[in-house]
């Protein structure tokens, strides 16, 4: 059973480790920006970089860090000492964050825009007693919003004002850094790939952009990480609290927003490998309830605003329509593919506002793109090859598309963060960032590859490789791979560490010393 678990986990590294190559490779090599002089505009153009100058930076980054862990640790001769001092900086790093986020919300106006904004209303509305926006046909189209409002109207109880959820995603961003800590402290307890995985998370600069993206997002990637935790602790400690606790919070997870459908489906793999390599049943109960209860709390959620509003919302936009809309698009210059272009809005409205005949005109459309695959099959690769890195090597995630709305300010400091010059700045910052994290996780899956024990980092991997699959079948969107991305500083941060480690070992084989003995540093 545990050859089975851990060729299981093998299959994840390996898959894991040759989208990350892909990545790696190309990120030095190309990269995507938006145009600089209508940034509110969904245009995307594929540039040229230097893999010398990005190979240059990662030399530099990994030194530095080298030289930093020798600091930090000059007075720290164990491992506890050391996982305390990652735990203050984690804390410290996170509290930080947290004040300029609330400085950041208090000075700026950054008022919702495009689907944030309905649903904000709509929650007002809802509270009110008002149900009429039940009959119109945005919450027909998406019902799946539901569940976002539901939670929205809870808060806006409290304060009735939409800068309410941006200081929240100011404390949810505080606290994935911290999480993001957590999570690799319990995969690896590894003190190095702990540090650079908080501090990773804490330079990801797009997260502090969308703090005042009111739609989920920011929780949602806050959820996935406080999930894992408490999975991971109760795999590790067999302590129920920690199950309960993961599935509570994923009751509200998948509702405000269900494309953590991926992550939830990401958990049952997890949790299946962890049953059959230590032969325990507890695992898949726990899988089971972690899919079943979040789904009756959406559809729950659901059914209450039917009975409220007096309609039924059974005739939603189909699924397949993201899917095709996800095929659509030409391989034009400035023009992404597979982005949003109102497709999934118009055959269903054209077909009646009706699911099932919008799912067949669908089906027949998805057949003629594959009968165009199959004639044309270079142009298939070249238009995917397009769409994958358009949502994986555009370095800002399109934090400054989605945030870049008509914002007004009473501090003109804040219009730095948003003239071209510094959306440059940004982008190159980025740019190297993005490298860098995938080189270093690159590492890591192949360290775990050989040397994983107990499999927690398949967590991590399962879910990468999802989010990475879904890009490929879904609506094209940078905010879509966030939270894989995002997730994937857990595997960066350590690889960071394996890349010490092995950078020593080599100095000593070649300078013919013999390497100083010192704790495990990872769960071997």
């Amino acid at each position: 059973m545990k050859k089975t678990a851990s060729a299981l986990s093998k299959i994840a590294y390996a898959i894991a480790a040759v989208i990350l190559a892909i990545l790696a490779l190309n990120a030095a090599h190309y990269t995507f920006v938006h145009d600089f002089e209508d940034y509110s505009a969904q245009y995307l153009y594929e540039g040229p970089d230097s893999r010398l100058l990005n190979l240059l930076v990662l030399i530099i980054v990994i030194a530095f860090s080298y030289l930093l862990v020798r600091l930090l640790f000059s007075f720290s001769n164990t491992k506890e000492q050391q996982s305390r001092l990652v735990l203050y900086i984690s804390a410290g790093l996170s509290v930080v964050t947290l004040v300029l986020g609330c400085i950041w919300v208090s000075k700026t106006y950054i008022p919702p825009f495009w689907d944030q904004a309905y649903c904000i209303e709509a929650a007002d509305n809802f509270i009110k007693g008002d149900f009429t926006k039940m009959s119109e046909v945005y919450l027909k189209m998406y019902p799946q919003q539901l569940g976002l409002i539901f939670f929205e109207s809870l808060f806006l109880r409290i304060w009735d004002f939409y800068g309410i959820f941006q200081y929240m995603n100011a404390i949810f961003v505080a606290l994935i850094i911290f999480l993001s800590g957590r999570v690799s402290h319990e995969i690896f307890e590894n003190p190095v790939a702990e540090l650079f995985t908080v501090i990773l998370t804490a330079a990801f600069t797009p997260l502090f952009y969308y703090i005042s993206y009111i739609y989920g997002d920011v929780f949602a990637i806050c959820a996935c990480f406080f999930v894992a935790w408490m999975l991971i602790r109760f795999i590790r400690k067999e302590k129920i609290l920690y199950a309960i606790l993961a599935i509570l919070v994923s009751m509200v997870m998948l509702p405000v927003r269900e494309n953590t459908l991926i992550f939830i489906l990401a958990t049952v793999i997890f949790l299946a490998v962890m049953a059959i390599r230590f032969k325990k049943v507890t695992p898949l109960i726990i899988a089971a309830l972690i899919v079943v209860l979040p789904l009756i709390t959406t559809r729950g959620i659901k059914s209450y605003y039917e009975v409220k509003g007096g309609v039924k919302l059974d005739n939603e936009v189909p699924s397949i329509n993201w899917i095709v809309m996800g095929m659509r698009g030409t391989l034009e210059e400035g023009k992404g593919v597979g982005y949003y272009d109102g497709y999934n809005y118009y055959t269903w409205s054209i077909n009646g506002q009706d699911k099932k005949v919008a799912i067949e005109y669908s089906k027949e459309v998805m057949k003629e793109f594959f009968e165009s695959y199959k004639e044309d099959p270079i142009h298939a690769v070249k238009f995917y090859r397009y769409k994958v890195f358009e949502q994986w090597l555009e370095p800002t995630f399109d934090c400054i598309y989605m945030t870049v709305s008509d914002h007004e300010t009473s501090w003109e400091e804040v219009d730095l963060l948003y003239n071209q010059n510094a959306v440059k700045r940004l982008n190159h910052y980025c740019d190297y960032f993005m490298t860098i994290a995938y080189v270093c996780a690159l590492a890591c899956v192949v360290y775990l590859f050989f040397k994983d024990k107990y499999g927690y980092g398949v967590y991590i991997a399962t879910f990468f490789i999802g989010i990475f699959l879904f890009s490929i079948i879904w609506e094209a969107k940078g905010r879509y791979t966030l939270p894989g991305f995002v997730m994937l500083f857990v595997l960066s941060g350590a690889g960071v560490s394996f890349i010490h480690s092995a950078c020593t070992s080599l100095y000593y084989r070649f300078a013919k010393k013999e390497e100083p003995k010192k704790e495990s540093e990872v769960n071997e």
